[in-house]
């Protein structure tokens, strides 16, 4: 942080902390003390380049918002935020997402959209509640079956993913269309396994 920033903001009223805009690397420690209170936290548009393990304190956290920064990997301790709704982490360095994703439940809407991102983990398949899914612009291969488990699922977007199999180019948009492939291709795997 530079000197002359202004002091650490406190959540206002509605739990919120505006930290976007800063030109941070670094987040203020401070930031990972106030899990009490936080309920949004929006870090968007610094140079950060991680997030500490320290993100999982924020334990009533609804909303983190860290898109367009450097950040290259989300923590595990993410799973920690059982009470994570949105999540956007869209224009950062990110190559892959963990597995722990899954861990928050409560998921509605993921943003990944503009990342280094070449897999998905199959966990993801398991957060029932997720309604919107970015994930345009990455360097994805294939989505995993899993996908088309996601029944809430109303948006989702893989488009300007060169090398994706999977999904014809012109479908990459039609959210139903992707869960339709997914789940064929889970029913199939299925199928196929052994007794």
């Amino acid at each position: 942080m530079e000197e002359f920033d202004d002091l650490i903001p406190q959540p206002d009223a509605d739990g919120s902390c505006d930290l976007a805009h800063r030109g941070w690397k670094v987040v203020d420690s401070v930031i990972w003390t106030l899990g009490a209170e936080l309920l949004h936290l929006d870090l968007s548009f610094n140079r950060i380049e991680a997030l500490p393990p320290d993100v999982g304190g924020l334990f009533l956290l609804r909303t983190l918002n860290i898109s367009c920064n450097r950040v290259a990997s989300i923590p595990q301790a993410i799973l920690r935020c059982k009470r994570l709704r949105i999540l956007k982490a869209n224009g950062n360095a990110l190559t892959s997402i963990p597995d722990e994703i899954a861990e928050c439940h409560m998921l509605e809407q993921l943003y990944l959209s503009e990342n280094q991102i070449c897999e998905i983990p199959r966990s993801i398949g398991t957060l029932d509640g997720l309604e919107i899914l970015t994930l345009q612009n990455n360097r994805l291969v294939e989505l995993p079956a899993e996908v088309g488990l996601l029944v809430a699922l109303k948006e989702l977007n893989c488009t300007n993913n060169p090398d994706l199999r999977m999904v014809p180019e012109q479908l990459r948009s039609d959210a139903q269309m992707i869960l339709w492939i997914c789940k064929t291709k889970l029913d199939a795997q299925m199928e196929v396994r052994p007794w």
